[in-house]
């Protein structure tokens, strides 16, 4: 038996397995979930944030941003 080890988000119910991994689709899978302490997880929701941004991607909110560093810093300095 062979053992894959990655990090991933349950999503309604699914697991979504790591494209690096594709060689294991239409594989049977023996699957164990090793689930962190609810004291390790932030005071937000990781799904809720992943869609946000999934939503955000698909309006285009970010296509006129042509370098990502220079534009985080100029709105970091509009708070000094």
């Amino acid at each position: 038996m062979q053992t894959v080890e990655f990090d991933t988000y349950i999503s309604q119910n699914c697991i979504y397995i790591p494209l690096n991994l594709s060689q294991l689709n239409n594989r049977k899978a023996k699957v164990s979930l090793l689930l962190p302490d609810m004291t390790e997880v932030g005071n937000f929701d990781k799904t809720a944030l992943i869609a946000a941004v999934e939503k955000a991607k698909r309006k285009n909110v970010f296509e006129n941003i042509e370098n990502s560093v220079l534009w985080q810093e100029e709105i970091r300095n509009e708070w000094e």
